[in-house]
């Protein structure tokens, strides 16, 4: 409704999001951003990478709540179509507080997969690597996870957890000037650690200023203002597709791992992005994201 409303007043419009769901065309217009963390392309990255290098059969696991959004079709959709076999698939109940997990750990003991790919996020998350971390999976197949089941803001404690790795479009550890530089910058200001919402919301301040024009004034058409405009941010350069959704050149391959007082997400390697841009063609057909309130920016 915003999209209709902010296109027919041609008003300005950024819609930030952490971009767990595939844009429609129907949500595309001129006036409209939309900002995000790419997380739908990021889990596509991860199925081309897995199948790569882990090997052809694939345990997924999920919460009922993360999985209605286009993760797990993206990261699927990727394995399965360079010759991958999901070999499991766990969903675990809406009250993931009262269960125990051993379903799921029987599935992937029955399985035998060569990687596990996991979508939870939150309190769930650790309850999950908790679980994993004392079964005998631990250490043995490989765990490869949304990035917001690796967030250093909630994971506060060592889970004893090993061989855990996320694609994403950020990292604070990364070792780029501008990343460095920013999460400096919030240190100083807030005496605290930078977490996503806050580089969303940094990260738009900067497309404005990229909008501002001569005369002091944001243009309404936000699309034409940004058509072939390069942006620098924490997470690299930056622009604004076809579809108006912000669009790293690079994600990144990222370690999770305790360094006796804090979890990082180490950037081991870095992995294409601009080939996402083709992939909303190829998923236009896919259902509405099933959960519409955004409950993890909440």
């Amino acid at each position: 409704e915003f999209i209709s409303i902010f296109g027919n007043y041609k008003k300005p419009l950024i819609r930030i999001d952490l971009g767990g769901g595939v844009l429609t065309k129907g949500q595309v217009n001129p006036y409209v951003l939309h900002h995000t963390l790419n997380v739908w392309q990021s889990a596509h990255a991860a199925g081309k990478y897995a199948v790569e290098k882990y090997g052809k059969k694939v345990s997924v696991i999920s919460s009922i709540y993360d999985g209605g959004y286009h993760m797990s079709a993206n990261f699927v959709k990727a394995y399965t179509d360079l010759g991958g076999e999901v070999s499991s698939f766990y969903v675990s109940p809406m009250d993931y507080k009262k269960e125990n997990f051993s379903v799921m750990i029987e599935g992937i003991q029955e399985a035998q997969p060569d990687v596990i790919f996991g979508i939870f996020s939150y309190k769930e998350a650790n309850k999950v690597f908790g679980v994993l971390a004392k079964s005998d999976i631990n250490g043995k197949i490989p765990l490869l996870v949304i990035p917001l089941m690796t967030d250093e803001t909630i994971n506060t404690e060592d889970h004893n957890i090993n061989m855990v790795e996320s694609i994403a479009s950020w990292a604070f550890d990364e070792e780029t000037k501008e990343m460095q530089e920013y999460t400096q910058k919030h240190k100083e200001a807030y005496e605290d650690a930078p977490n996503i919402i806050g580089l969303l919301g940094y990260e738009v301040g900067l497309t404005l200023l990229a909008c501002i024009s001569s005369e002091g004034k944001i243009a309404s058409n936000l699309s034409q203002t940004l058509l072939n405009k390069t942006i620098n941010t924490p997470r690299g350069p930056l622009k604004y597709n076809k579809m108006n959704e912000s669009q790293i050149e690079k994600f990144k391959l990222r370690k999770f791992q305790f360094n006796e007082t804090k979890y990082h997400n180490t950037v081991v390697d870095t992995l294409d992005a601009s080939y996402s841009e083709e992939l909303y063609k190829e998923f236009e057909g896919l259902p509405e994201p099933a959960w519409h309130n955004p409950y993890i920016c909440t």
